[in-house]
């Protein structure tokens, strides 16, 4: 049949962008060691923070901890209207600390545009740093976070470092679909920055010179776009720098946080990530969003057209079969390097469920409003 061969043909092609993005994750270098000369750079730590009663401390606690010369560091957190105990656990720190490490600001309401680039831009706007280091305020760092940034930019000169983030990986079921399935965005994201043409990276871990945002104009037209403080910039910071971006390969560098408890939320946090593509200035970003969202539309209607009798069994399960091989051996890799254990029961699973995830987020991502920290955002509004 006809069909069969396009079944089999799109498994080819999916097995040619596996292998695309496996040559962008092999180029990408594994960081030296970089003890070397860590006093000759001012470093500035960003949180925005909204809510994180119980996390936000264990934060600023690994913070304090690191290995990077104290006088050489500051941690600025920028507090978005919490309504539990964040501000009193913060406070509690700089008792501890001291201010002058730990500096707390505050939004107090009036701003426009999105909270978190607004936030972000007021800690920018105090940061005595070179470097700006970037995390969210539900994670854990190691104690060697900061210096292997800054190893990585002494050795590239990089405008802009996007690190490494993955789940804690717990013992349900769905917690380790997530992992897995967080680890292939990460993967691709930095598959394509070892490319030369970088599509994701992640908010939670990311740096890029203080210069450097001011130079690109910052957000730009994106101010108002509640999502995208992190992939915005880092497209408009390769548009201008098209050899400045890199990916930390690097375990040390690995930034940890929690699954989502709930269906609710995974889903409202997908929506949220998958809004904004339309947005996206660059074309190949776009074409490739597009691109994913149809060879997934394709696997959700396989089986129906197997069923109406356009295509043989043997057709069907090529691109299945096809498509689950190629994941596997490109997500081992990527999850050794983020030290996460591969399951073969949350994967098997994962693998015939994704394409009806995929499908199902790429539609509604166009349709209604989302829920973000307690408050609902319009697609691609404040």
């Amino acid at each position: 049949m006809l069909l069969d061969w396009t079944m089999l043909g799109l498994g080819g092609l999916y097995l040619l962008f596996i292998s695309v993005l496996w040559k962008g994750w092999v180029r990408i270098p594994k960081t030296k060691n970089g003890k070397q000369a860590q006093a000759d750079l001012k470093v500035s730590v960003i949180i925005p923070v909204r809510n994180e009663e119980g996390k936000i401390g264990q934060l600023l606690t690994d913070l304090m901890q690191q290995d990077y010369l104290a006088s050489q560091f500051e941690v600025l957190v920028v507090n978005d209207r919490s309504a539990d105990g964040t501000v009193a656990e913060i406070e509690m720190l700089q008792k501890e600390y001291g201010k002058s490490r730990i500096k707390l600001f505050h939004l107090s309401g009036t701003e426009e545009g999105s909270p978190k680039k607004k936030a972000i831009q007021i800690a920018l706007s105090q940061a005595q740093g070179k470097l700006i280091l970037l995390t969210d305020g539900d994670c854990r760092v190691g104690n060697a976070w900061i210096s292997s940034f800054v190893a990585e930019y002494h050795q590239t000169g990089a405008k802009l470092i996007s690190g490494p983030v993955a789940f804690f990986q717990e013992e349900s079921l769905f917690s380790r679909m997530q992992s897995i399935e967080f680890a292939s965005l990460v993967g691709s994201g930095a598959s394509t920055i070892g490319l030369g043409k970088p599509t994701m990276c992640n908010g939670a871990n990311l740096a890029y010179e203080k210069s450097v945002f001011y130079e690109v104009g910052g957000y730009g037209d994106k101010e108002q776009i509640a999502s995208g403080d992190d992939e915005f910039l880092m497209h408009r910071i390769s548009q201008r720098f098209p050899n400045g971006i890199r990916f930390l390969k690097d375990e040390k560098a690995i930034v940890r946080t929690n699954t989502s408890c709930s269906l609710s939320g995974f889903y409202q946090q997908r929506k949220r990530w998958a809004s904004k593509w339309k947005a996206y200035e660059l074309n190949y970003v776009s074409l490739l969003a597009v691109a994913v969202f149809f060879v997934n539309l394709t696997l959700v209607l396989s089986p129906f057209i197997w069923a109406l009798g356009f295509c043989s069994l043997y057709g069907l399960l090529s691109l299945w079969v096809i498509r689950m091989l190629s994941d596997f051996f490109y997500l081992r890799r990527v999850m050794a390097v983020l030290k996460l254990r591969f399951f073969w029961g949350a994967f098997g699973l994962l693998s015939l469920v994704y394409p009806f995830y995929v499908v199902i987020i790429g539609l509604m991502a166009n349709i209604g409003n989302y829920q973000w920290k307690g408050r609902t955002f319009a697609q691609n509004t404040d």
